[in-house]
């Protein structure tokens, strides 16, 4: 996937699926890093969380985020605890 496929998929098909406070949780691909792409997401209120790099202690968590169609949705507060005054 390049950087133009993945701003029309996050145009078209996620973003308008999303919701003020949502996160999209993506991979460190070259692709993803998307100045475009992360403004579609901030104008509907979401944003993207990057997983760190390769870790092990994250290993055990893999096979769930690679199911086919799987899609998580979660309150950032339920991780990262009261973020009503910003995350960064």
């Amino acid at each position: 996937m390049n950087r133009n496929v993945f701003e029309t998929y996050v145009e078209t098909q996620r973003a308008p699926t999303l919701e003020r406070g949502d996160v999209v949780i993506l991979d460190n691909l070259s692709s993803h890093k998307s100045p475009r792409a992360a403004e579609m997401l901030k104008e509907r209120g979401a944003w993207f969380l990057f997983l760190p790099p390769y870790s092990p202690d994250l290993e055990r968590f893999a096979p769930t985020l690679m199911q086919s169609g799987s899609e998580f949705a979660f309150e950032p507060s339920s991780l990262l605890g009261d973020t009503s005054g910003g995350i960064f």
